[in-house]
């Protein structure tokens, strides 16, 4: 069941903004100025290992933990979300775990809910060792950090992998925004499971790099007024199901 608050007329909700895998917050510096700009109140919530404590991804339950006090401070009062590839695969266990405390509407852009050959990578991940680091595919400006472990991309795949044991569809009302041509997210799953929730983007990002075509959040990867549109529609979708 979806939280009931009581909102004065034309009152915005809160918007909560969640990154995906290690992005930092200047990433958003546009998307969190679009929605400044159009009245809301915007608070980026960073992401479990994204801090001081990266050993908060060692364990699934770990980084979940310090996703759940990450947002206890913001969701006692109304509040909307727009949440970008992990960030959407965190929120889904909030979801399930907090009835009381839900979203009055979400918004999720490239979310990480299953990843393309993820029970092959999966697998792969378990034969390194767990120190090894990667390098991250964000842009060098977006990142957190330039390498992650072995450990923490096993972490997330924790996460993936316990999303699809709750087998819920989604309880508040839902938006996702996917490109055809995205690198890391499993369009075709998601396109089949989440028919009634999903947009498929056919975009020529004018960014000629590996991993651009999973970057919805920044304008520098839209042609045209594209990435405009993409933004009124989500102000649009906020309007219809999350407004007093």
């Amino acid at each position: 069941m979806t939280t009931s608050y009581n909102l004065s007329k034309k009152q915005l909700p809160k918007l909560l903004i969640l990154p995906g895998l290690n992005n930092n917050e200047f990433a958003f510096n546009h998307l969190k100025e679009y929605f400044l700009h159009a009245g809301y109140d915007v608070n980026f919530i960073q992401l479990p290992g994204q801090g001081e404590l990266r050993s908060e991804m060692d364990h699934f339950n770990l980084a979940f933990e310090s996703f759940k006090q990450s947002m206890n401070s913001h969701t006692e009062s109304p509040y909307v979300i727009i949440a970008f590839s992990t960030g959407a695969l965190y929120y889904q266990h909030w979801l399930n775990e907090n009835p009381q405390k839900m979203a009055k509407a979400q918004f999720l852009l490239a979310p990480a809910l299953r990843v393309q050959h993820q029970n092959l990578v999966d697998k792969f991940l378990n034969i390194l060792p767990e120190k090894f680091p990667l390098p991250s595919r964000s842009p060098k400006p977006f990142q957190k950090y330039p390498t992650l472990s072995v450990k923490e991309y096993q972490t997330l795949f924790s996460g993936l992998r316990l999303l699809e044991e709750l087998k819920t569809d989604f309880p508040i009302p839902t938006k996702i925004v996917i490109d055809r041509r995205d690198e890391l997210v499993d369009v075709n799953h998601l396109k089949k499971r989440y028919a009634n929730y999903t947009r498929v983007l056919e975009r020529n990002c004018p960014v000629k790099k590996l991993g651009v075509y999973h970057l919805l959040f920044h304008p520098d990867y839209f042609e045209n007024n594209e990435w405009e549109v993409l933004m009124k529609e989500i102000q649009d979708f906020f309007s219809t199901n999350a407004e007093a």
